[in-house]
């Protein structure tokens, strides 16, 4: 009796000890050391992964990563030179109202639900024919009617149809030509590119507009030495985008794209996001728009389906690194 009671007690301590050696073992809790209780606060850093698939003109956002703790930039560009008659590019007269109202109303309608931080307007021919809409029986200027209530900022060269714009919800601090040696087509043709100096969360962001020099037959020497200008310029400057209409039209755009790629920029066109028509005239389908970036992550790259130009937008969301 007495070495079974004995056997009872031995085996509740050996139960006993167990216990408190498993629970020695344990790591500490969260804001704790093991021993005392803490509280504290911890930053967490929520990486999603968005995978959607795109295909034919109407591409959908490309694979990326979004992280809630970088400056995220989101750029759009978009040649208007047929804003008034769609992809045929009829009229380039004098608007009617309903037309205005139209152009109007469409522009104002897609910049609300794309909500870009940087655009880029190619071609504005629109804005440049008579500085001024005639609007509701007055001349209204067509910053007013389109694009004042979402940039505040804008960055304009020259009043030359084929000299982009650059508008901004950011501060743009400097605006100019980029300071380099062009071709001369480039000059000739007025399409030297336009530089702006944008601060963005405290850091200053190069944004180059371009409209490069058309037609297949400037792709291997003028539009290529156009393409290292402005690599040249680029590459030393830590946070850059380049974005606008490459006209990249020639029998191998991919071989026009090569000096960014060698020079490690990220393309939204031709890169990570695959190859996406953006113009067409007729039955004919050119990949000639883009936007490429150097010292911040291109996580996405699509084109829109707008029908309003020969060309369609396209946009892309970069992020700035985590200072």
């Amino acid at each position: 009796m007495k070495k079974a009671r004995f056997l009872q007690i031995l085996a509740v301590m050996c139960l006993l000890c167990a216990t408190l050696l498993h629970a020695a073992c344990l790591p500490p809790a969260p804001g704790g050391d093991g021993g005392t209780t803490t509280s504290s606060t911890t930053t967490t850093t929520t990486t999603t992964t968005t995978t959607t698939a795109g295909g034919g003109n109407a591409q959908q956002p490309g694979e990326g990563t979004m992280d809630t703790q970088r400056t995220k930039i989101k750029i759009m560009s978009y040649n208007i030179r047929c804003l008034r008659g769609g992809h045929s590019g009829a009229g380039y007269g004098v608007l009617d109202e309903e037309t205005i109202n139209t152009t109007v109303a469409n522009m104002r309608a897609l910049l609300e639900r794309e909500d870009p931080d940087v655009l880029i307007i190619c071609e504005n021919r629109i804005f440049l024919d008579g500085e001024a809409f005639d609007y509701e029986g007055g001349s209204k200027p067509v910053y007013d009617l389109i694009f004042k209530d979402y940039f505040p900022y804008t960055g304009c060269a020259d009043q030359n149809i084929n000299y982009p714009l650059i508008y901004s919800k950011h501060e743009v601090k400097e605006v100019n030509f980029l300071p380099v040696n062009y071709p001369e087509a480039a000059t000739e043709k007025n399409r030297r590119p336009v530089r702006a100096l944008i601060e963005i969360d405290d850091r200053d962001v190069e944004v180059i507009a371009c409209h490069a020099i058309a037609g297949a037959e400037y792709a291997n020497i003028d539009r290529v030495a156009y393409f290292n200008a402005v690599i040249n310029y680029a590459k030393y400057k830590d946070h850059v985008i380049i974005a606008g209409d490459m006209n990249t039209d020639s029998d191998d755009p991919l071989a026009e794209y090569k000096p960014f790629i060698d020079a490690r920029f990220k393309l939204g066109n031709f890169g990570a996001f695959g190859q996406h028509v953006t113009y067409r005239y007729g039955s004919k389908g050119n990949m000639i728009d883009n936007i490429i970036v150097r010292g911040m992550t291109l996580d996405r790259f699509w084109v829109g389906t707008e029908d309003y130009s020969d060309h369609f937008p396209v946009y892309a969301e970069a992020y700035l690194p985590k200072k």
